[in-house]
């Protein structure tokens, strides 16, 4: 038996499936929630709460991904497809594939550890391809 909304549903092992519109803000607030609370608290949450925000912005990542990579740009292509060739991601992006901070990309690709990053208006454009799980 599940219980189920529109945007979330509950399995009967516990596990919870959210709908993919709802995964870039749960995740937004995940993170501002964790980061609050370290605030307030001066120490680290649990590992494992930051691994699920992790996840969380990997999988929002992966689906901006595919929905760059459709023909129309409106319906996600099959996310077990890696990015087309060329694509390029920005470094949020990056690092939520990567399991990394934006910070950290941008510091390998301004120090010329990601080869074919490149500037552009200011913002870093990393390519797909470049970026490993």
């Amino acid at each position: 038996m599940t219980s189920s909304t529109r945007a979330a549903r509950a399995l009967d092992d516990g596990s919870v499936v959210l709908a993919p519109r709802v995964v870039p803000a749960f995740a937004r607030m995940v993170r501002a929630e964790l980061d609050r609370w370290e605030r307030q608290n001066a120490t680290r949450v649990n590992p494992e709460l930051r691994d699920a925000q992790r996840v969380l912005e990997r999988a929002d990542a992966v689906r901006r991904l595919a929905v760059a990579g459709s023909v129309d740009g409106t319906k996600p292509a099959s996310v077990s497809d890696p990015p087309g060739e060329g694509a390029l991601m920005d470094t949020h992006q990056a690092a939520a594939l990567a399991g990394v901070t934006p910070r950290s990309i941008t510091k390998r690709a301004a120090a010329g550890k990601i080869p074919g990053a490149r500037k552009l208006a200011g913002r870093w454009l990393i390519p797909a391809d470049e970026v490993s799980a």
